[in-house]
Protein backbone atom coordinates (compact mmCIF):
# COMPACT_ATOMS: atom_id res chain seq x y z
CA UNK A 1 0.00 0.00 0.00
CA UNK A 2 1.25 3.35 -0.37
CA UNK A 3 0.04 7.23 -0.80
CA UNK A 4 1.46 10.26 -0.69
CA UNK A 5 1.62 12.84 2.29
CA UNK A 6 2.95 16.11 2.73
CA UNK A 7 4.52 15.70 -0.43
CA UNK A 8 6.42 12.58 -0.01
CA UNK A 9 5.77 8.85 -0.62
CA UNK A 10 4.63 6.51 1.85
CA UNK A 11 4.96 2.92 1.51
CA UNK A 12 3.78 0.77 4.00
CA UNK A 13 5.70 -2.87 3.92
CA UNK A 14 3.94 -5.76 5.37
CA UNK A 15 5.62 -7.92 7.54
CA UNK A 16 6.02 -11.59 8.64
CA UNK A 17 3.58 -12.27 11.62
CA UNK A 18 5.71 -12.97 14.98
CA UNK A 19 9.10 -11.53 13.31
CA UNK A 20 10.64 -9.22 15.80
CA UNK A 21 11.47 -5.53 14.90
CA UNK A 22 15.03 -5.98 14.94
CA UNK A 23 14.97 -8.56 12.13
CA UNK A 24 12.29 -6.27 10.55
CA UNK A 25 14.36 -3.48 11.01
CA UNK A 26 16.82 -4.83 9.36
CA UNK A 27 14.99 -5.77 6.36
CA UNK A 28 13.35 -2.94 5.83
CA UNK A 29 16.85 -0.82 5.48
CA UNK A 30 17.69 -3.24 3.02
CA UNK A 31 14.72 -2.71 0.98
CA UNK A 32 14.61 0.91 1.56
CA UNK A 33 18.58 0.69 -0.01
CA UNK A 34 17.42 -1.32 -3.33
CA UNK A 35 14.71 1.08 -3.46
CA UNK A 36 17.04 4.43 -3.75
CA UNK A 37 19.71 2.48 -5.89
CA UNK A 38 16.72 1.08 -8.40
CA UNK A 39 13.68 3.99 -8.50
CA UNK A 40 14.71 7.41 -10.05
CA UNK A 41 13.91 10.47 -8.38
CA UNK A 42 14.07 8.53 -4.92
CA UNK A 43 17.05 10.04 -3.32
CA UNK A 44 16.73 9.07 0.69
CA UNK A 45 14.27 7.10 2.54
CA UNK A 46 12.93 7.21 6.33
CA UNK A 47 12.07 4.06 7.84
CA UNK A 48 10.16 3.76 10.55
CA UNK A 49 9.64 0.39 13.25
CA UNK A 50 6.73 -1.85 12.74
CA UNK A 51 4.10 -1.21 14.33
CA UNK A 52 0.20 -3.43 14.23
CA UNK A 53 -3.21 -1.61 12.44
CA UNK A 54 -3.89 1.81 11.47
CA UNK A 55 -3.08 4.00 14.40
CA UNK A 56 0.17 1.92 14.18
CA UNK A 57 0.98 2.63 10.72
CA UNK A 58 0.27 6.25 11.61
CA UNK A 59 2.66 6.24 13.72
CA UNK A 60 5.26 4.66 11.76
CA UNK A 61 4.68 6.72 8.75
CA UNK A 62 5.63 9.34 11.79
CA UNK A 63 8.77 7.53 12.58
CA UNK A 64 9.87 7.55 9.46
CA UNK A 65 10.01 11.53 9.07
CA UNK A 66 11.13 12.02 11.99
CA UNK A 67 14.16 9.60 10.54
CA UNK A 68 14.63 11.34 7.20
CA UNK A 69 14.36 14.94 8.70
CA UNK A 70 17.30 14.27 11.46
CA UNK A 71 19.40 12.39 9.40
CA UNK A 72 19.23 15.36 6.46
CA UNK A 73 19.49 17.82 9.27
CA UNK A 74 22.33 15.96 10.57
CA UNK A 75 24.41 16.27 7.39
CA UNK A 76 25.14 12.82 6.81
CA UNK A 77 26.47 11.18 3.45
CA UNK A 78 23.30 8.58 3.66
CA UNK A 79 20.56 7.92 1.76
CA UNK A 80 18.35 5.87 4.51
CA UNK A 81 17.58 6.78 7.43
CA UNK A 82 16.12 4.26 10.04
CA UNK A 83 13.77 5.92 13.29
CA UNK A 84 15.94 3.18 15.67
CA UNK A 85 18.74 4.76 14.83
CA UNK A 86 16.91 8.65 16.55
CA UNK A 87 14.47 6.08 18.61
CA UNK A 88 16.25 7.44 22.13
CA UNK A 89 17.02 11.05 21.19
CA UNK A 90 13.37 11.50 19.84
CA UNK A 91 12.20 10.21 23.27
CA UNK A 92 14.59 12.75 25.14
CA UNK A 93 13.43 15.15 23.32
CA UNK A 94 9.42 14.53 24.52
CA UNK A 95 10.59 14.86 28.07
CA UNK A 96 11.66 18.42 29.32
CA UNK A 97 12.79 17.35 32.34
CA UNK A 98 15.58 14.64 30.81
CA UNK A 99 16.29 17.51 28.39
CA UNK A 100 16.93 19.82 31.48
CA UNK A 101 19.24 17.54 33.12
CA UNK A 102 21.05 16.34 30.16
CA UNK A 103 21.66 20.09 29.18
CA UNK A 104 23.05 20.71 33.04
CA UNK A 105 25.36 17.93 32.75
CA UNK A 106 26.72 20.04 29.33
CA UNK A 107 26.78 23.34 31.37
CA UNK A 108 28.56 21.95 34.34
CA UNK A 109 31.62 20.68 31.67
CA UNK A 110 31.76 23.90 29.51
CA UNK A 111 33.18 25.84 32.05
CA UNK A 112 36.11 24.37 31.19
CA UNK A 113 35.68 25.33 27.23
CA UNK A 114 38.35 22.69 25.98
CA UNK A 115 36.14 19.74 28.00
CA UNK A 116 33.23 19.62 25.79
CA UNK A 117 35.17 19.63 22.73
CA UNK A 118 37.28 16.51 24.43
CA UNK A 119 34.20 14.66 24.71
CA UNK A 120 32.49 15.35 21.95
CA UNK A 121 35.71 14.01 20.26
CA UNK A 122 35.85 10.89 22.48
CA UNK A 123 32.47 9.99 21.48
CA UNK A 124 33.14 10.38 18.23
CA UNK A 125 36.17 8.53 18.04
CA UNK A 126 34.49 4.89 19.31
CA UNK A 127 36.22 6.42 22.80
CA UNK A 128 39.62 4.90 21.57
CA UNK A 129 41.99 7.40 23.88
CA UNK A 130 44.42 7.37 21.00
CA UNK A 131 42.50 8.11 18.02
CA UNK A 132 41.00 10.93 20.43
CA UNK A 133 43.98 12.04 21.27
CA UNK A 134 45.27 12.62 17.55
CA UNK A 135 42.07 14.16 16.52
CA UNK A 136 42.20 16.68 18.81
CA UNK A 137 46.42 17.00 18.75
CA UNK A 138 47.20 16.76 22.05
CA UNK A 139 49.30 14.64 24.48
CA UNK A 140 47.51 11.18 25.71
CA UNK A 141 48.23 12.54 29.24
CA UNK A 142 46.39 15.47 28.24
CA UNK A 143 43.15 13.61 27.16
CA UNK A 144 43.66 11.57 30.05
CA UNK A 145 43.74 14.95 32.28
CA UNK A 146 40.51 16.32 30.56
CA UNK A 147 39.00 12.74 31.12
CA UNK A 148 39.39 12.55 34.73
CA UNK A 149 38.37 16.44 34.86
CA UNK A 150 35.14 15.34 33.12
CA UNK A 151 34.80 12.71 35.10
CA UNK A 152 35.52 14.53 38.77
CA UNK A 153 33.20 17.83 37.36
CA UNK A 154 29.90 15.33 37.70
CA UNK A 155 31.16 12.54 39.53
CA UNK A 156 30.51 10.26 36.90
CA UNK A 157 32.52 7.58 35.33
CA UNK A 158 33.45 7.08 31.82
CA UNK A 159 33.50 3.70 32.25
CA UNK A 160 30.18 3.03 33.02
CA UNK A 161 27.54 1.94 30.68
CA UNK A 162 24.65 4.73 32.23
CA UNK A 163 27.07 7.91 32.05
CA UNK A 164 28.68 7.04 28.37
CA UNK A 165 24.83 6.90 27.20
CA UNK A 166 23.70 9.84 29.00
CA UNK A 167 27.25 12.24 27.80
CA UNK A 168 26.52 10.89 24.70
CA UNK A 169 22.89 11.81 24.32
CA UNK A 170 23.83 15.37 25.47
CA UNK A 171 25.98 15.89 23.02
CA UNK A 172 24.62 14.66 20.28
CA UNK A 173 21.54 16.66 20.61
CA UNK A 174 23.85 19.57 21.75
CA UNK A 175 24.78 19.15 17.70
CA UNK A 176 21.27 18.79 16.38
CA UNK A 177 20.84 22.30 19.07
CA UNK A 178 18.24 20.49 20.73
CA UNK A 179 20.09 21.46 23.76
CA UNK A 180 20.78 25.53 24.00
CA UNK A 181 24.37 26.63 23.42
CA UNK A 182 25.93 27.19 27.19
Amino acid sequence: MCTMHRGRLVVWVPTTRGESILATDRLLRGHAHALVRSVPGVSAVGVGLMNDGPAGWAESVGEAFKALEAGLRGGKDADVFLYSDVAVSDSVLRAGNVLRYLNSLLERISLEPDLLTTLATYFDQGQHRKLTSAALGIHPNTLNYRLERVESILGARLDEAGWISRLDVAVRLRRLSHIREV
